[in-house]
């Protein structure tokens, strides 16, 4: 089975708080003599850190594919990149947590904040 990010959560993640930085593929090395040799390392992974406002059931969505559909976070999955469109994309979780949940606005709503790694040109499931 593959993993795709549901339909049932959003799409796009809120702008306020969206990074996306360009890696640095280059490699360089410092000569004996002369200027410093630079080459391209190869294609990195790339990151964006990424916040959604989600229901309480957008949430339990959420919670039952990141622990039963990705393994916590194990497993690559389909995600829809706001910018590139549908990506290989897996959830990078920080030493103690795999995405923060902070109430946001009333009382039925959720902040999550995730760091998401991604390959841009990776085949899709």
């Amino acid at each position: 089975m593959s993993a795709v990010w549901p339909t049932s959560l959003p799409q796009i993640p809120l702008l306020n708080g969206f990074s996306n930085p360009y890696p640095n593929c280059l490699l360089t090395s410092s000569m004996d003599s002369g200027d410093d040799k630079t080459r391209r390392r190869g294609p990195k992974p790339r990151q964006a850190e990424v916040m959604y406002s989600m229901t309480a059931a957008q949430v339990a969505t959420l919670e039952t594919f990141t622990s039963d559909t990705i393994a916590d976070g194990a497993i690559w999955f389909d995600w829809p990149h706001p910018v590139n469109g549908a990506v290989r994309a897996k959830i990078v979780p920080s030493s103690d947590q795999l995405f923060s949940k902070v109430p946001h606005g009333d009382s039925t709503s959720w902040l999550i904040g995730m760091t998401i790694k991604y390959w841009p040109d990776a085949p899709l499931t």
